[in-house]
C-alpha cells in the first residue's frame, strides 16, 4: 500500500508525462453537491414554513446548466435542500426530465 506522500508525489508528476494533458481532458468534472430552488414566489414548490433558510431568488435548471458550462462542469448531482422539508423526488422533479447532465 502506498503512503499519502507517495500518492501526492505521483499525482503531481502526471502533468509532466506525455499523456498527462490527454488524461486530464478525459476525466469528467462533476459537481457532487448542489441545490435547485424554485424561489420564494413559486406556488408549485413552496418552502416549508419551518425551513431553516428560504432563498428569495430561484436557482433554475437553466441557470444551473449555464453556470456548469461557464465553470467547465460536465455533470452535477442535485442534493435535497432543507427549505422544502419533503422528499427529494418531489424536490428534484422539475430538474431531472430532459437534463442528462444532472442526476
Amino acid at each position: 500500500m502506498h503512503t499519502r506522500r507517495e500518492f501526492i508525489a505521483s499525482a503531481a508528476a502526471l502533468p509532466a508525462l506525455p499523456f498527462g494533458s490527454r488524461l486530464c481532458e478525459a476525466v469528467p468534472v462533476v459537481d457532487t453537491h448542489l441545490h435547485c430552488f424554485a424561489g420564494k414566489d413559486n406556488d408549485k414548490f413552496p418552502y416549508h414554513k419551518n425551513g431553516p433558510y428560504k432563498p428569495d431568488d430561484a436557482a433554475t435548471p437553466e441557470h444551473l446548466l449555464a453556470c456548469m458550462k461557464e465553470a467547465g462542469v460536465d455533470y452535477a448531482i442535485v442534493v435535497h435542500p432543507e427549505p422544502y422539508h419533503y422528499g427529494p423526488r418531489k424536490c428534484t422533479s422539475p430538474v431531472l426530465p430532459g437534463f442528462g447532465t444532472v442526476a
